[in-house]
């Protein structure tokens, strides 16, 4: 299964820079989530209300903070999905965050 999750965890990024590149994955592609930072203006409670409304779940990275504030961003799951489903829940993010 590590070459499945491998091309999945790379699928995300890559569908992430192509479609909206203003949305920063950050740390080691590893393990089976991508923590992505928003740009300015973006609110992770916006966004993550947008997508629910398309059936899109995506995970505000606030709540898993041990400290201080910090950006806003999102926790995106790979696990479960193919490349090319996960690249077709960008583009539902996309239009989305398009809406806002």
């Amino acid at each position: 299964m590590h070459p499945v999750y491998r091309r999945r965890r790379d699928a995300l990024p890559a569908a992430l820079a192509r479609r909206l590149p203003e949305i920063r994955p950050v740390g080691v592609c590893a393990g089976l989530h991508v923590a992505a930072w928003l740009p300015d203006g973006l609110t992770e409670s916006r966004v993550v209300s947008a997508t629910a409304g398309r059936g899109l779940r995506a995970e505000g990275i606030g709540g898993y903070r041990l400290g201080n504030p910090g950006p806003e961003g999102l926790i995106l799951g790979c696990a479960t999905l193919g490349e090319q489903t996960l690249a077709a829940c960008v583009d539902i993010l996309a239009a989305a965050i398009a809406e806002l």
